[in-house]
C-alpha cells in the first residue's frame, strides 16, 4: 500500500483531541476540496476507513481534478466500500475518459457489485485504451474479486479472434481454467500450441486442461514435453501433472530425480515436504522442511510448515512460538490466523484478535479479510453466534459489500439456522440473480436438508451454466440427484467432482453413495485416502461414523513433552528464524 500523505496538515492529526475543533474551524476557511482531503486523511489515520472514504468521495464529486477521483477510488477500494469505489471510478472516467486506469477501475467496481453489463463494457474499454497489458492486469484483479465468469463471457469473442495475441490467449486459458470451463480452456490451449508448436508454456497449459478432463495419458506425455522444451520455466510440469492426477508415488520419484539438480534442489525438496505433509507423513515432512531453514528462498514457507506440523501433532506451544516468530518477521494473514486460532483455543481472545488487528492496522485493504478470519475462527471453535454477531457489526462498516452478507448466510447454514440462512441467500439472489456461487449455495443448502429438491436442482444447474466443470457445483448436483433417489445419475457427478478436486466433503458424499449401493469396500478405501489428507474433516468423519456405526477416535496427535523432558524435545528450527515472509 502506498504510504500515507506526510504534509504538515496531515501531521496535525497528532495534535491533542482538545485542539481538533479549532483545527476544523480553521480548515473550514480554506478551499473546501483541500479541507475535505485533509479531514479524509485524518480519518484514515485514525482507522476510520468509512469516514475517510466519505470525505474523499465528497471531494471527488465536487472537484474537476481527475487525480482526486482516482485517489478516492483507491481509498474506497482499499476500504472495501464497494458502492463508493464505483462512484469514484465513474467520476474519474468522466473527468479522464481516455484513461485505461479509470476504465479498469469502473470494471472492477462493477464486478464487485455484480453488474455484468457495465463490467464487460469497461473491460473492453480498458483493452481499447491500454492494450493487452492493461487488460491482463485487469483480468487478474477481476479474478481476485470473483469476476472470472464475467471476464470470460466478455472476452470470448476477442479470444476467438485470429488476431488475438499469444499473451492474451495464454491469459484466456488461465481464465477459463479458473472459471472451470474446461471446454473453452482446451480450445484456447490447443490454439496457443498450434500458433507456437515449440512452446513449453503452451504445452504446460494444455497439460493442465487434459489433467482436469481426466485424460491422464495425453496429459503426462505433453507435460514431459513441456519440461524438456522449457526447463527454466516448466521444469516441474511433469511432476505437477502427476500430483494433479493423484499419482503420488510417481510424483515422488520425479521430484527425487529433480532434487539431484542443484539449480532446483530447494524447490524440489520443498515440494517433497509438501507431498509428505499432504499424505500425513509428518516425520518425513518435518525432516525435509527442517533441511530448508537455511534457505534464503524458501525458509519462511518451510518454517510455516514446521509450525503447522507441531500444531497437527498437538505441540501447540511450539506451534504458537513458530507462528509468532513468523509474525514478527512480517508474516501476513495466513500465519497470523493460525497463531490467533491457537490463542483462541487457549481462551485468550484478546491476544488472538490483537494479532489480527495489528495486520489490519498495517494494511487497511486487509481489514475486511481480518473480520472474515475472526468470524471463521469463532465459528470453528464453536462460537457461531458470536461469529454471526461480529459479521453483523462488520456489515455496519461495510454496508455495500456482498461478501459480508454471504459469510453470514454460510455460517447460519452451517450452524443449523436453516430458515435464516435460506432467507439470507434469497435476499442476496434478489440483487445478484445470476451469481453462480449464490445459486449453488442455496441449491446445496436445500438439497442437504431434503427441501424443495426440484428447485434446488434447478438452481444448481443454472450455476453450472456459468462454471460447467466446477467441482463444488458438480458435487451439489450429484448430491441433489442422490437425495432424489437417482443413484445412477448421481454417481458420475460425484466421481467427476472428486477427480477434479479431492475435497473431503466430496469424498463423504461419493462414499455415502457407494455405501448405500452395496459397495462398502470401495467407500472405506475412498474415505481412508481422504482421511489421510484431511484427518480433521468434520463432515467426512461424521459421515463415516453415521454409516458405519463406529465412533472414530480423534485425529492422532502427539502429546506435548512434560516440562521435565522439555530439553529433550527437538526444537522447531535452528535459532535463525526467517527474516521476512508474506505468509
Amino acid at each position: 500500500m502506498p504510504s500515507m500523505p506526510r504534509n504538515s496538515l496531515f501531521r496535525a492529526c497528532l495534535l491533542s483531541f482538545a485542539m481538533l475543533p479549532a483545527l476544523a474551524g480553521a480548515l473550514s476557511q480554506t478551499n473546501s476540496d483541500s479541507a475535505d482531503l485533509v479531514l479524509a486523511d485524518m480519518a484514515l489515520s485514525r482507522g476510520d476507513c468509512r469516514g475517510g472514504t466519505d470525505r474523499y468521495i465528497k471531494a471527488a464529486m465536487a472537484s474537476d481534478d481527475a487525480r482526486i477521483a482516482e485517489r478516492a477510488n483507491k481509498v474506497a477500494s482499499d476500504c472495501q466500500q464497494v458502492a463508493a469505489s464505483a462512484r469514484a471510478a465513474r467520476r474519474w472516467q468522466k473527468l479522464e475518459p481516455q484513461s485505461a486506469g479509470a476504465a479498469a477501475a469502473v470494471a472492477l467496481a462493477a464486478v464487485r457489485l455484480y453488474q455484468p453489463e457495465e463490467a464487460g463494457a469497461a473491460m473492453l474499454r480498458t483493452h481499447a485504451l491500454g492494450g493487452d497489458d492493461a487488460l491482463i492486469n485487469l483480468i487478474g484483479d477481476a479474478s481476485d474479486s470473483g469476476g472470472t465468469a464475467i471476464a470470460l463471457n466478455t472476452l470470448k469473442p476477442m479470444l476467438d479472434s485470429p488476431e488475438v495475441s499469444e499473451r492474451l490467449l495464454n491469459a484466456g486459458v488461465d481464465l477459463a481454467l479458473e472459471t472451470f470451463d474446461f471446454t473453452t480452456a482446451r480450445k484456447l490451449a490447443e490454439r496457443a500450441l498450434a500458433n507456437e508448436p515449440a512452446s513449453g508454456v503452451a504445452r504446460a497449459q494444455l497439460a493442465r486442461v487434459l489433467t482436469a478432463e481426466g485424460d491422464a495419458v495425453a496429459a503426462i506425455a505433453i507435460s514431459q514435453e513441456a519440461a524438456a522444451l522449457e526447463p527454466e520455466s516448466e521444469r516441474f510440469a511433469y511432476a505437477d501433472t502427476l500430483l494433479r492426477l493423484d499419482r503420488m508415488d510417481e510424483a515422488r520419484q520425479e521430484l527425487e530425480s529433480l532434487r539431484a539438480d542443484a539449480s532446483v534442489r530447494e524447490e524440489a525438496e520443498l515440494r517433497l515436504g509438501k507431498l509428505a505433509y499432504q499424505m500425513g507423513d509428518m516425520t518425513e515432512a518435518g525432516r525435509r522442511f527442517g533441511s530448508l531453514i537455511g534457505s534464503e528462498e524458501v525458509a519462511a514457507e518451510a518454517f510455516f510448515y514446521l509450525s503447522s506440523i507441531a500444531e497437527r501433532e498437538g505441540r501447540t506451544d511450539l506451534a504458537l512460538e513458530g507462528y509468532t516468530r513468523l509474525v514478527e518477521a512480517g508474516a501476513g494473514l495466513v500465519a497470523r490466523g493460525r497463531a490467533a486460532r491457537l490463542l483462541l483455543l487457549k481462551n485468550d481472545r484478546d491476544a488472538a484478535f490483537r494479532i489480527l488487528d495489528e495486520h489490519a492496522a498495517k494494511d487497511r485493504a486487509e481489514s475486511l479479510d481480518v473480520e472474515f478470519t475472526k468470524a471463521a475462527l469463532l465459528d470453528d471453535t464453536g462460537k457461531s453466534k458470536e461469529a454471526i454477531a461480529l459479521l453483523q457489526l462488520a456489515l455496519e462498516r461495510y454496508p455495500d459489500h456482498p461478501g459480508v452478507r454471504y459469510q453470514i448466510a454460510l455460517i447460519q447454514d452451517k450452524t443449523g439456522l436453516t430458515r435464516e440462512s435460506i432467507r439470507s441467500f434469497e435476499d442476496l439472489l434478489k440483487d445478484r440473480p445470476d451469481d453462480a456461487s449464490l445459486l449453488n449455495a442455496l441449491g446445496y443448502s436445500l438439497a442437504d436438508r431434503n427441501q424443495k429438491l426440484p428447485r434446488a436442482e434447478a438452481l444448481i444447474r443454472k450455476a453450472l451454466l456459468s462454471s460447467p466443470d466446477n467441482p463444488a457445483f458438480l458435487d451439489s448436483l450429484g448430491w441433489v440427484r442422490f437425495r432424489r433417489g437417482d443413484l445412477a445419475g448421481a454417481l458420475p457427478h460425484l466421481e467427476r467432482a472428486y477427480r477434479i478436486y479431492p475435497d473431503p466433503e466430496i469424498a463423504s458424499h461419493w462414499g455415502e453413495l457407494l455405501w448405500v449401493s452395496g459397495k462398502q469396500a470401495e467407500a472405506r478405501a475412498l474415505w481412508a485416502r481422504s482421511l489421510a489428507r484431511s484427518p480433521d474433516s468434520k463432515p467426512l468423519r461424521a459421515t463415516i461414523e453415521r454409516l458405519t456405526g463406529t465412533k472414530m477416535d480423534p485425529p492422532e496427535k502427539k502429546s506435548a513433552p512434560d516440562s521435565d523432558d522439555a530439553d529433550d524435545g527437538q526444537p522447531l528450527a535452528p535459532e535463525l528464524a526467517p527474516q521476512s515472509t508474506s505468509l
